[in-house]
């Protein structure tokens, strides 16, 4: 723990498949009251969370990813070194309109109704399928 207070550790997190999915976590574990920073990273299949350990203990952040959809393994939690978490600090994402963004694209205009937003897909590239071999 450093000296201010706060404790970073690293936990799994397992049903992620986009994007959205990893703003949906950030903005679940984001507002717990004690937490002060929070990074998913979907490639790593992780969640990396700066807490006041007074405050928020494992259970409630297991609860809040679990919440949102996803699975929390806090058991499995490890420590992150205090010269690695100031990496975490990055700004909110923007708050998406979702109205806005169903009725934006070119072919809704004048359709006289919202379209629904695509589905999340995960395209690989190259290095991502690397070995994969089909059946």
């Amino acid at each position: 723990m450093s000296e201010t207070g706060l404790e970073t550790i690293r936990f799994p997190v397992a049903g992620m498949t986009c994007v959205a999915c990893v703003g949906h976590i950030e903005h679940a574990v984001r507002t717990i009251e004690g937490v002060r920073r929070v990074r998913v990273d979907l490639r790593r299949e992780t969640a990396t969370v700066s807490r006041e350990p007074a405050l928020v203990s494992n259970a409630e952040l297991a609860a809040a990813v679990e919440a949102a959809g996803y699975r929390a393994d806090l058991s499995a939690a490890v420590a992150v070194p205090a010269d690695e978490a100031p990496q975490l600090a990055r700004p909110p994402p923007r708050a998406l309109n979702h109205r806005a963004a169903q009725t934006s694209h070119p072919s809704a205009a004048g359709a006289g109704s919202p379209r629904p937003a695509p589905a999340c897909t995960l395209t690989l590239g190259p290095a991502e399928t690397a070995g994969l071999t089909k059946s």
